[in-house]
């Protein structure tokens, strides 16, 4: 079954007008679930999570809505719910997108006893350069809900997200899951809200009704969600036609405007700007660190940081990495 979806919208967020057309065609599928067992970057490593907040590398650019995106962060939202910039508001002048495989309060089993985490979150890339597949796993994750409710954590859910490098094809996964009361778990709900967004477009695109079989939205005015959770071996599929949803043609490309120099011996990244801007620093667990007014050319002292990773971001939500050896 597919499903072709055509999204003309005016919508006005107080002064702002957004006048998008977007297609992306929908389908299900059905195919044994396969757990990542922690083979990969396990984000959490051994710690308790409750809306964890992560900077993921997915390893090359796909193509989402009107940009190019090569990052995703977890955080300031729940559940399995991901966004390309670090802080995600939700207002006309950021260029925000959000992957949302499963919304709804979800925490790590661990949490009950308060000792180890149950609920690991690994991701890992398979495949070779130009046909990589990115995957990420939220492994027998907990409602938070539940532990209020009842002081229990006996539900949980097994859930993927799926980038193809080469199609910017976006797939959810869903393996074994246990849900005892669903109005508990998601928030008065039947079922958990999933799809796909973008914020600058004003363009949701949600899934409701029966989870095998399910149709989309994209009003947003009440709260809305599937009918249950996904069955085991539920693929849900967002492909996009890339003669319309192209970047390379939109004027929304989150590019950087500012470029580095990074001097290794002393420790400083000179920052090149043709305009004066605020350039924000952060690690890859999406906390900001220190942020800095950047004109033209500044030097920005680099010493006190521990050796990694590390994110500089501007006002338009570009992204550069460097790494402090």
């Amino acid at each position: 079954m597919k499903k072709k979806l055509v999204l003309t919208l005016v919508i006005l967020l107080g002064s702002f007008v957004s006048n998008a057309q977007n297609i992306y065609y929908f389908d299900v599928d059905f195919q044994p679930y396969q757990s990542l067992n922690q083979q990969g970057v396990t984000l959490n490593e051994n710690n308790i999570w409750d809306e964890p907040k992560f900077a993921v590398p997915l390893g090359f650019e796909f193509f989402f809505f009107d940009a190019r995106i090569d990052t995703l962060f977890t955080g300031d939202g729940i559940g399995a719910f991901l966004h390309n910039l670090p802080k995600p508001e939700l207002t006309p002048s950021e260029s925000n997108r959000f992957i949302v495989p499963y919304e709804t309060d979800l925490q790590d089993r661990g949490a009950l006893a308060g000792t180890d985490s149950e609920s690991p979150i690994v991701f890992r890339w398979e495949g070779f350069p130009g046909q990589r597949i990115f995957k990420m796993e939220w492994a027998n994750a907990g409602f938070f809900d539940e532990r209020e409710e009842y002081g229990t954590m006996n539900d949980f859910v097994n859930i993927q997200l799926w980038i193809y490098e080469a199609t910017s094809v976006i797939e959810f996964h869903y393996g074994e899951s246990q849900i005892s009361d669903p109005i508990v778990n998601f928030f008065g709900l039947n079922g958990p809200t999933i799809g796909i967004m973008s914020s600058v477009l004003s363009l949701p695109i949600v899934l409701i009704g029966d989870p095998e079989s399910p149709d989309l939205t994209n009003d947003l005015s009440v709260a809305v969600g599937l009918d249950a959770t996904p069955p085991s071996g539920t693929v849900y599929r967002f492909t996009p036609d890339l003669e319309t949803v192209n970047p390379i043609s939109s004027n929304s490309i989150i590019e950087p405007n500012f470029s580095i120099i990074q001097n290794q011996q002393n420790q400083q990244i000179s920052i090149l700007s043709e305009q004066p801007q605020l350039i924000k620093l952060y690690n890859l667990n999406g906390q900001l660190l220190d942020s800095k007014h950047i004109h033209q050319h500044s030097n920005w002292d680099m010493s006190l940081l521990s050796p990694g990773m590390y994110l500089l971001q501007d006002e338009q939500g570009g992204v550069l990495r460097f790494v402090r050896f």
